[in-house]
């Protein structure tokens, strides 16, 4: 069964092995990302029981939770998603072909002509009832809320892959010549 939050996904991880702790203190600036790159270069604990994936899947290594950034008193957390057992533990699957096919089949159904194959499709029908979003008075995501002055964005941990990555205060621009 999937988490339920994030922080239940974290520890599963943590007890199944997956995750390291980073207590030393880190720069947002480049020495995290530089870390994760070369963790998701190494094996994952728990490799892989995917057929027919390339021996690079079986890379990934471990999840981080670096506990001390540099300027900031939240926790970064990279690579949880990194090696196909972390996904599969998160999506609260044991094979992604088999959830992947199953999702096709329930977003892009074959429409049934008969009686009976409609009959066969019911519990389909009936779990997919289940899947709209539902509204909630208050969630996880709302334990801590900030507001007016006490919402400050650069209290959050930017982190930077290059050394002239933008920040907090850069825009993005798309354009495109027709």
């Amino acid at each position: 069964m999937p988490s339920r939050t994030l922080r239940e996904f974290v520890e599963l991880l943590d007890r199944g092995g997956e995750l390291s702790r980073v207590k030393a203190r880190v720069s947002p600036i480049l020495e995290i990302s530089e870390i994760t790159d070369r963790v998701c270069k190494s094996p994952a604990p728990h490799g892989h029981n995917e057929r027919d994936r390339s021996p690079a899947s079986r890379l990934g290594g471990k999840a981080l939770l670096f506990e001390n950034v540099e300027g900031s008193s939240i926790p970064v957390a990279m690579n949880l998603f990194g090696s196909y057992w972390r996904i599969n533990q998160a999506l609260g699957t044991e094979n992604l072909e088999a959830l992947a096919e199953r999702v096709q089949q329930l977003v892009k159904p074959e429409i049934p002509t008969t009686l009976m194959e409609k009959m066969k499709r019911l519990p389909d029908l009936i779990k997919m009832a289940s899947f709209p979003p539902k509204v909630v008075r208050n969630g996880t995501c709302q334990e801590v809320v900030l507001e007016g002055d006490r919402a400050d964005l650069t209290r959050l941990p930017l982190i930077q892959c290059w050394p002239l990555d933008g920040d907090l205060r850069s825009g993005q621009v798309y354009d495109e010549v027709a």
